[in-house]
């Protein structure tokens, strides 16, 4: 399929056929056969690396307040969440010599519906991240049988601490909830 900016013109002189059709692809602005600038911008590459350079900088500080923003807005969506907890995962497990293993994506974010989009512990929808609900300093898995969705300071008060003994002793505790909690993770490991 060809752009809007370019047409089907007469064949270049270095032959660069579209799809059998005996013509080249052209640019509409100045008429040159878009293969042979192709080449032109590689060749050029090749002799001037310092301006390949310049031109990612010079790009990079344009569109960098539009780029941050892209990459904040991507990072709090469901999927962004799990994978910056994937890669934390990753490093905990090795820092603590437990086992990691690759979370299925899918999983979590049926983890994330069935407990409503809230905090496991408090039931608060602000910013959350997730947590090993079996800490990773007791033996806990990284993996995604063992991720709940918390927020910070929900995480930050268990820290380590044994899940049971630290949620009963929360003003929000649930007993019904702490059980929905075991059967969700439980149902995950099948």
């Amino acid at each position: 399929m060809i752009k809007d900016s370019h047409y089907l013109g007469v064949l270049c002189k270095r032959g660069h056929d579209h799809e059998g059709t005996g013509q080249s692809v052209r640019f509409k602005s100045t008429g040159q056969c878009i293969e042979c600038h192709r080449e032109w911008c590689r060749q050029y590459d090749k002799k001037h690396p310092d301006a390949i350079q310049e031109r990612s900088r010079k790009y990079y500080y344009k569109h960098r307040q539009s780029n941050m923003q892209r990459k904040k807005d991507w990072s709090n969506t469901q999927r962004g969440i799990v994978l910056r907890a994937q890669a934390r995962g990753r490093s905990l497990a090795q820092e603590y010599n437990t086992v990691h293993k690759p979370y299925d994506v899918e999983r979590l974010l049926d983890t994330w519906s069935f407990l409503r989009g809230a905090c496991a512990y408090c039931g608060i929808l602000e910013t959350l991240g997730w947590d090993h609900f079996i800490p990773l300093k007791k033996d806990g898995h990284d993996a995604d049988y063992n991720l709940v969705p918390c927020c910070r300071r929900c995480n930050t008060s268990k820290n380590d601490r044994d899940p049971f003994l630290w949620y009963s002793k929360q003003p929000y505790y649930q007993p019904t909830k702490f059980i929905k909690i075991i059967t969700t993770l439980e149902g995950l490991k099948t």
